[in-house]
């Protein structure tokens, strides 16, 4: 009966590859087209969006309900990635 059992395994594999293969094969130029949000966060009186438009993103930024939507350029990336690293820090202190 374990022979039956492992000439099966091969078969099964066999069906199942090519859904492995289209589930796992996205290229760069269909997550290039992606529009939506790819990150957000909040700790107390900040709040973070990270909104994917284009070829750019978009960061709406809330502070005490004061929203500010701000365009990721090359002079400010560091800014807001240390601003989401921030506030991402602030929830893992808040919660130990």
């Amino acid at each position: 009966m374990r022979g039956n059992k492992i000439k099966k395994y091969p078969l099964l594999l066999i069906c199942c590859l090519p859904f492995f293969l289209f589930a796992c094969g996205h290229n760069e130029e269909e997550t290039k087209n992606y529009y939506g949000i790819i990150g957000n966060g909040n700790y107390m009186d900040y709040e973070y969006t990270v909104i994917k438009e284009q070829n750019t993103n978009s960061w709406k930024i809330n502070y005490k309900g004061k929203p500010t939507i701000l365009k990721q350029t090359v002079s400010n990336r560091d800014h807001l990635i240390r601003f989401r690293n921030s506030v991402n820090d602030g929830k893992i202190l808040l919660i130990n």
